[in-house]
Order: C-alpha cells, then sequence, then structure tokens
C-alpha cells in the first residue's frame, strides 16, 4: 500500500509528531533498522488519519497452519460462550495432538516439572490488573449514587481477591530471565512475596471501613505501577486518575502493560513455539501488539507461529459450516444450542 501521493503540512506534522513520541530505549533498538522502521511508522500514522486504520509491513495471516503455533485473538467475554464449539474444531484440526488448545494464560514451556517460560507472563499480566483495579478504584471514589458505590466496592473486592489469588504463579514459579526487565521485576516479586496478603484488609472490610482500606492502598499501588514501568520519567504518572481518563487508550500506549504482555507473547511464541502446534486464545488488542512489535525487528519472518484476528477465526471458521462428523453438516453455534450471534 503506498502513501498518499499529496504532501501536505498535515502529514508533515504528522512525521514529525512521529518521529518525536519514538522513545530513546526504541531509538537505540531498532538504530540499525531505522530508515525502515520510521518510514513504517510513518506510513502507519497517516494513513490511520485519513483511513482510521493501521497499516503494517507484514499482514497478519488467515489461514490456520496444522504444523504451528496458531495465535488467534479473541473477544474474551464472547469466547467463553463458545469455548466447546472452539475446542470440537481445533480438536478435529488438530487430530492426535494429546493438548492442542490454549487460553491467555495456559500456555507455558516446561523443563521437567519446573515452568522455564510463561506465554503471558503472570508478572506483567497482575501489574496489568493492578493498573485496572486503579481504574476501578477511581470509579468507585467518583461514584455518587448509593447504587454505584455499592456496585464499585463489590467489583473493588473482587478483582482484590483474584489478585491475592495469583501471587504464587509470580512468586514461586516465573523465571524473571524471561521477562523485558527481569531485574526491576525480580523486585517486585519480591515485594509480593513480602505481601501475599497485600488486599486481605480491603477483602475484608465491612462497609464504614472500607474507604480507610481503599485510600491506604491507593497510593501503594500507584507507586507499585509507576516503580516497573520501562518508560522512566513519564510527563504524567500512572495513577487511578490517569487510568479512569485514558482507559480507552491505555492498552495501545507503548510500554502499557498490557503492550509489554503481547511483546512477551511474541518473544514465547518465536522462542518456543516449535514446540507447540495448536491454537492459543489471547485478547484481540494482544494480536495488534505482537504484529507492532514484529515490524520493529530487523528481517523478522513468522517461522514458528501464526498471528490470525480473531474476525478470521469468528467469521471463517465458528460461522462456517463445518463436518465434524463426518457425516451431517453443523453450524458450531447449533453444537452449543446458540441460536443468536452474541458479539
Amino acid at each position: 500500500m503506498k502513501v498518499p501521493s499529496e504532501n501536505s503540512k498535515e502529514q508533515q506534522k504528522t512525521v514529525q509528531r512521529v518521529r518525536k513520541e519514538t522513545s530513546f530505549s526504541e531509538q537505540a533498538t531498532i538504530v540499525n533498522n531505522r530508515p525502515n522502521i520510521m518510514e513504517q511508522r510513518t506510513l502507519q500514522t497517516v494513513m490511520r488519519s485519513s483511513n482510521n486504520k493501521t497499516v503494517q509491513l507484514k499482514p497478519l495471516d488467515k489461514k490456520i497452519d496444522k504444523n504451528k503455533l496458531n495465535i488467534i485473538g479473541e473477544d474474551h467475554e464472547y469466547s467463553k460462550n463458545v469455548r466447546e464449539a472452539e475446542r470440537k474444531y481445533t480438536n478435529n484440526k488438530f487430530k492426535g495432538r494429546r493438548k492442542n488448545y490454549w487460553l491467555e494464560p495456559e500456555l507455558q514451556y516446561e523443563n521437567g516439572f519446573e515452568i522455564i517460560f510463561y506465554g503471558d507472563s503472570p508478572t506483567l499480566y497482575y501489574l496489568d490488573k493492578l493498573s485496572f483495579l486503579l481504574l476501578v478504584i477511581e470509579v468507585y471514589q467518583r461514584a455518587t449514587t448509593a447504587e454505584e458505590i455499592n456496585k464499585g466496592m463489590k467489583l473493588i473486592k473482587s478483582n482484590a481477591k483474584f489478585l491475592n489469588d495469583k501471587v504464587n504463579e509470580i512468586v514461586n514459579f516465573e523465571d524473571n530471565t524471561t521477562l523485558d526487565d527481569g531485574n526491576k521485576l525480580a523486585e517486585f516479586s519480591a515485594f509480593l512475596r513480602s505481601n501475599r496478603n497485600l488486599f486481605d484488609g480491603l477483602i475484608k472490610a465491612s462497609n464504614t471501613r472500607f474507604d480507610r482500606h481503599v485510600k491506604h492502598l491507593k497510593p501503594i499501588l500507584e507507586e507499585k505501577v509507576n516503580k516497573f514501568n520501562i518508560q522512566e520519567n513519564r510527563n504524567v504518572p500512572l495513577s487511578a486518575a490517569y487510568f479512569f481518563d485514558n482507559k480507552n487508550t491505555y492498552q495501545d500506549e507503548e510500554n502499557s502493560y498490557s503492550v509489554r504482555r503481547g511483546q512477551h507473547m511474541q518473544r514465547f511464541a518465536a522462542q518456543k513455539g516449535e514446540n507447540f502446534k495448536g491454537i492459543w486464545k489471547v485478547g484481540n488488542a494482544h494480536i495488534q501488539q505482537i504484529s507492532d512489535y514484529e515490524d520493529t525487528i530487523p528481517d523478522f519472518e513468522r517461522t514458528n507461529y501464526t498471528l490470525i484476528d480473531r474476525e478470521i477465526f469468528d467469521e471463517k471458521i465458528r460461522y462456517s459450516q463445518k463436518d465434524f462428523m463426518g457425516k451431517t453438516r453443523y453450524n458450531i453455534e447449533n453444537l452449543l444450542g446458540n441460536k443468536k450471534k452474541n458479539n
């Protein structure tokens, strides 16, 4: 796809802005491939501003490869309602393989009984969810009606309990050498090791004492999500208010924990993907994050995995007629007794 021929002042300003937004760490990483990367960044931004679409050097895959790990995007809420159908499709596609379908947190490379490499880093996932908890706290603190306050309180407690239950994966199992900034994130693991019950007081708090626990924890969480973010000297600190004001764009922000999870998934697939043949379902936002990260790697080619947007899987597979039994053709939705598409 070509850049529009009109060399407008608006496009020139866009090019200048893209150059300014490229971080120093990224410049150091891609210095040898700078002309190609900057050309791609400029092209992406110009075309996004004119067509509202992202242009990338390497397109996403459109076909599932039976001899590779296939990373496929999903809407978590939607896919959990059609999970049985997805597993049946996968079993039919990858016959003879004992394990061929993984949810986002399930894929991990093991050496004997020791987990060496997680596909989706529990540490980065935890920090990503801490960020979400800060958003929920801000929503709660801005609530004005009794209904909003009670809903916010329940949501905070449920997320806090979930985070309490995830601590052991980070403290006991994840190898920090597989992470993008392992030494710094090892410090976060040490913090969790010393604070395994960080949220106990909040979870068990009565309504009258709940606000006190929220006010105590909020600055602690804000300090942690800032400290272990790669992008240092941020102009705007990662606070509860920040997440509230940027809730629709945070996961696309360079070096957000969401983006770093996507980059971690790419490194896992490139290094260990050859050990897995099947389908790995991840949040669809990670598909573009992985693709963007690939474009910063000189001469990169996908050899161990494919990268597929959720629409390919949903529209061309889930709703297509598929001969699972060898006799009768089924619509995947009908296997679950669903009559309507649930988007």
